[in-house]
């Protein structure tokens, strides 16, 4: 009952009174059919009816919206060109077909209407706003002028399916090029496709000089984490707080180089906004890994230097061996999973490739980022839980971030998906200034959302002092880690954005975060080091979620160079 009375009392009203109508409508007829009452005066009864449709109708017609979008900045031309590197979207056997259910979406909490939610990562308690409390006209952000992309590639977009499930891990070592091996191993096929001696493996240094490190990774690759903490507004005890989160995070990897999500307490059904969701997040392993090696990635960690070593080793090759043909790196994860599993791996594979220039990294990014190119929705610009559904906000921020990072790494994202994003961002845009956002076009907006939204439009190159930027900061401060339910997604991107944001924003989210995270953390084995899973997204998630989010938060000070710095526009 509590369920179907939050769906009721969400409808507008005036659609409520078009169903009455219809129903209304239905039954005159259902009776002027079978009964006697439809001989007499038939005229006026057929006039009546007609009256009572074309109301109807024209009560329709007001809830249609029809918008014309323009970007803020000068539209390209689109160009439809053929890519020289594998990126087709492969069908898989389990490629889901017709409709698929609702579900609800990270972004969303406490009171709002219960949108379509994932499996995956989870998303933060957000408030929703009143209806009189956000304007009815939808602005975007004006002024907008993100940096030039240079036109590459561009995958031909063909028949789009599901990713293809992932390999048995008995050909997970066949698949992989990049594996470590025995000394003289037997001559196979498997074997004439390594790009490395197998006595090297993807341990060791690669063969030609690396690239420069892109200036917006120099903090975390300092080595003076400390210094640059304090510097950017953290402390000894947050520092000391994401050396235990990695020091957790390394000894409960498995020894095929994933972090498994239902051995940490994921796919547990909470009930999130009344709903149902038996073994969401449950497969979600790709996407934990993605996670748990971004961790170890931000504090200046990878196969070539660092600690962890071969934990961000064994990840990688995890997720190269899982990758499907078609270029997705979901593994096994399920229909609402598979788009945030394989965003997230793309973004750890994207930085791995940016702060190492390992040459065998790239092919395999090159085809991930083709196969989420392939995937957006060309009509509204967005990521869902397949290729080409229409999209929302949630999806859109994973698979920015996988772009952006791909980008900051040598690999350039085509005009037309980056124009379709803007395009996007403007269609859930709302507020004074366009700074507030929603899960999805015309649905109310959320704190959740809008932190989500205005990390996007940073990466696009907005302005830290847009008034948008303001609008949206300004928001988020209403609900600070430590005052409500702990929400490890929301936290996460409003912490990237308002650490762009600086000032007065900056110093209120730092303030309370850093209190809460550091005096949340488990302290008592075998969980020190870890985050206990949220309430409002944690089940799905599990113990690798929250403390992976957790950790990426207190490593916002040197992850990435603030706005403003040389390279800070990127990230």
């Amino acid at each position: 009952m509590a369920g179907l009375w939050s769906f009721l009392t969400g409808v507008p009203l005036l659609m409520v009174l078009l169903w009455l109508g219809l129903a209304a409508f239905s039954v005159t007829l259902v009776v002027l059919i079978w009964t006697r009452w439809g001989q007499y005066r038939p005229l006026r009864k057929c006039f009546l009816l007609s009256l009572l449709a074309h109301l109807l109708l024209a009560g329709y017609a007001t809830t249609v919206q029809l918008v014309a979008w323009a970007p803020t900045i000068p539209a390209p031309a689109v160009h439809v060109v053929l890519l020289d590197w594998p990126v087709g979207l492969g069908s898989g056997p389990n490629a889901p077909t017709g409709d698929k259910p609702s579900a609800p979406h990270p972004g969303d909490t406490r009171e709002s209407a219960a949108p379509a939610v994932e499996p995956a990562p989870s998303s933060a308690p957000h408030e929703s706003v009143p209806a009189k409390a956000v304007p009815p006209a939808v602005a975007s952000p004006h002024g907008v002028s993100p940096p030039p992309m240079p036109e590459p590639d561009a995958p031909a977009l063909t028949e789009v399916a599901s990713p293809d499930p992932a390999p048995s891990e008995a050909t997970v070592a066949e698949r992989n090029p990049l594996a470590v091996t025995d000394a003289n191993p037997p001559e196979s096929p498997a074997t004439k496709l390594r790009s490395v001696p197998a006595s090297r493996g993807f341990s060791a240094a690669a063969d030609a000089p690396a690239p420069p490190v892109p200036e917006i990774y120099r903090l975390r690759m300092s080595g003076d984490h400390l210094q640059a903490a304090i510097g950017g507004g953290g402390s000894p005890e947050t520092e000391a707080a994401v050396q235990a989160a990695l020091r957790w995070l390394s000894s409960n990897q498995e020894p095929d180089g994933r972090w498994q999500a239902k051995r940490h307490e994921a796919g547990r059904d909470t009930m999130t906004d009344g709903r149902s969701r038996p073994n969401a997040g449950l497969e979600a392993d790709a996407g934990m890994t993605g996670l748990a090696l971004l961790s170890l990635l931000g504090a200046g960690h990878t196969h070539h230097r660092g600690s962890y070593q071969e934990n961000v080793r064994r990840a990688l090759e995890f997720l190269l061996a899982i990758q499907a043909p078609s270029g997705s790196l979901a593994g096994g994860a399920d229909t609402f999973a598979a788009m945030y599993c394989h965003g997230m791996a793309t973004f750890a594979l994207g930085e791995a490739f940016g702060v190492t220039g390992d040459s065998r990294l790239e092919q395999p990014l090159r085809r991930a980022i083709g196969y989420t190119v392939a995937a957006q929705d060309p009509l509204g610009g967005g990521w869902r839980y397949r290729p080409r559904d229409s999209g929302d906000t949630s999806q859109l921020g994973w698979q920015l971030m996988a772009l952006r990072s791909a980008e900051l790494a040598g690999i350039p994202i085509p005009e037309p998906t980056r124009a379709n994003t803007i395009r996007y961002l403007q269609s859930v845009a709302a507020g004074q200034h366009g700074g507030l956002a929603s899960y999805r076009p015309r649905e109310r907006v959320t704190r959740t959302m809008t932190a989500e939204a205005l990390f996007c439009w940073q990466l696009l190159g907005m302005a830290r002092q847009h008034p948008a930027g303001n609008e949206a900061g300004d928001f988020l401060l209403g609900d600070l880690p430590g005052q409500g339910p702990p929400n490890f997604y929301y936290w996460y991107y409003a912490t990237l954005a308002t650490f762009r944001l600086q000032g007065r924003h900056w110093e209120r989210w730092n303030d309370a975060l850093r209190t809460h995270l550091v005096a949340t953390q488990q302290r008592t084995e075998p969980l020190t080091g870890s985050w206990d899973p949220d309430p409002v997204w944690g089940g799905y998630g599990g113990r690798i979620y929250s403390t992976s989010l957790a950790t990426l938060c207190l490593e916002v000070y040197y992850r990435y160079l603030p706005l403003g710095k040389a390279g800070g526009g990127g990230g």
